[in-house]
């Protein structure tokens, strides 16, 4: 049975001055900041506790906020969405950094630790919503810059408006803001699963294309990562992203196509006297260095011992992405 979903102890709409080191501390619960110097630091929050979700507008100077693992571990909070009102900013999680500018919206896991850095400022509002099984369906629950739409500008406008006067929970304004909130965040989290879901399908169409062209042209020890990359309109670093996507790289594609080749070549009656060398080069290895590598990388085995005792069905990272997708290498 699925845990209940978790609910937030309502709170009174609270206004708060951030002054120096006693304003950072009272931070420090959920939010560790550091800057130059705390004399100086100055800032406010404005802020409402409702059961499904919190609504916080924080503004202060150059500095950066801190979620620890620690943090996080103790507040159990779900998906939080984050309007950026003024000031550019810098937002790192797990291992993902992204630039963010006023005017859009980003959205951070609530399961992982993170980093928000503004080096002129910060003013930003934030709804974080309470951990729940149908936000995490709902929601790509991962640090990113939700793509703008006519959702956009109506929900900025929206919270800023609702912040200058934050409605009490348990009141039918409250409870009203609270629905209206939580169906603009979802509406704003469906730009984005449509956006991933078009780039999804746009890079596996350009993986399939690199690799109908590595199966049409693995035989010329010319080709190499660049000139597929080339063939395809797309710059390497680009096809390097969108092999890694679906678990390839593109040397390895074009290797382990070779590999193959060779491997029915070396499984061939028709090829038994055959030499490595020609074997190799009708495969597009260059020279039977490069084909004795390939084979021990992969196989753990030399040619010569494959061709005496093959291995019933090849397992490599190619091999298995086209199982995965039932369909034929080439």
């Amino acid at each position: 049975m699925n845990a209940a979903p978790r609910r937030f102890t309502p709170r009174l709409p609270a206004s708060t001055a951030l002054n120096g080191p006693a304003g950072i501390e009272n931070l420090s619960w959920h939010t560790q900041i550091l800057c130059e110097d705390p004399s100086a630091f100055r800032g406010t929050i404005h802020v409402v506790m409702y059961d499904r979700l919190s609504i916080g507008r924080i503004q202060h100077g150059p500095a950066r906020q801190v979620r620890s693992s620690e943090m996080v571990a103790a507040l159990d909070v779900g998906t939080t969405f984050v309007c950026v009102n003024r000031f550019p900013l810098t937002v790192t999680q797990n291992g993902t950094d992204i630039a963010v500018h006023p005017g859009e919206v980003f959205m951070l896991s609530g399961r992982f630790p993170y980093e928000i850095s503004g080096s002129d400022g910060v003013d930003t509002i934030a709804i974080t919503m309470a951990s729940r099984d149908d936000w995490e369906a709902g929601a790509i629950d991962h640090l990113r810059v939700l793509p703008k739409s006519r959702l956009t500008s109506p929900t900025t406008y929206y919270v800023q408006a609702l912040c200058r006067q934050l409605p009490r929970p348990g009141t039918l304004e409250g409870e009203s803001a609270q629905a209206v909130i939580e169906t603009m965040m979802l509406g704003l989290a469906s730009t984005l699963r449509h956006d991933e879901d078009t780039t999804a399908a746009r890079w596996a169409q350009y993986r399939s294309d690199a690799l109908a062209y590595i199966g049409r042209n693995f035989r010329d020890v010319a080709v190499n990562a660049p000139t597929v990359a080339s063939a395809v309109a797309l710059s390497l670093r680009q096809l390097q992203r969108i092999f890694a996507y679906g678990g390839l790289t593109v040397n390895g594609a074009i290797r382990e196509t070779r590999l193959l080749h060779a491997t029915s070549l070396l499984s061939d009656s028709r090829w038994a006297t055959s030499s490595l060398a020609d074997i190799a080069a009708a495969s597009g290895f260059d020279g039977t260095a490069a084909l004795r590598r390939a084979f021990k990388t992969v196989y753990g085995m030399s040619p010569g011992e494959f061709r005496v005792d093959p291995p019933r069905t090849p397992d490599t990272a190619l091999t298995r992405y086209a199982d995965e997708r039932h369909r034929p290498l080439r």
